[in-house]
């Protein structure tokens, strides 16, 4: 009688493993349960996370990334701006109307057509409460998170930007 041995036979496994997994893979989709987000665009493209971190300092940077941002849902991404550092006191209902930058329309404007559009808005919590932004004081849309909050809401792999 002849014995396998199983160093032999370990990478014929791991060939047909390999090769029949995918059929065992649960299928990303934009649908997904409450609290839950699609780690995937409707269209399958990689979710755009831009990670904003000036504010009325720098405005050029932060117009640069609520455009990109706004770009993504145009090009049929799933896109989340956080709003971090000095970014929170742009999420405010109180930000003034005329706050803008070279060629790009007013920031409270631009960020209030990304949140129309289905643009994910979240605020850091703690840039919040070290700014003296008040969560009763954002604009519709906006979502005050922590670290955990986030960790939860992003896919584990995304397109990420930072300005």
């Amino acid at each position: 009688m002849k014995t396998i041995q199983l160093r032999s036979i370990i990478p014929v496994i791991a060939l047909a493993l390999a090769w029949i997994s995918p059929l065992f893979q649960p299928t990303l989709s934009a649908q997904t349960t409450a609290g839950e987000k699609a780690a995937v665009s409707p269209k399958g493209k990689p979710t755009v996370v831009v990670n904003i971190t000036r504010s009325t300092d720098d405005l050029h940077a932060a117009c640069m990334g609520i455009s990109l941002a706004s770009n993504a849902i145009k090009a049929g991404r799933r896109a989340v701006i956080f709003l971090n550092v000095h970014a929170a006191v742009l999420a405010t209902a109180d930000l003034s109307a005329d706050l803008k930058f070279a060629d790009f329309p007013p920031v409270k404007q631009m960020i209030a057509s990304f949140v129309a559009d289905g643009g994910e808005l979240y605020v850091c919590g703690h840039c919040a409460a070290v700014s003296k932004v008040a969560e009763s004081n954002l604009i519709k849309g906006a979502v005050v998170v922590h670290h955990e909050d986030l960790f939860k809401a992003l896919p584990a792999a995304a397109l990420s930007f930072s300005y």
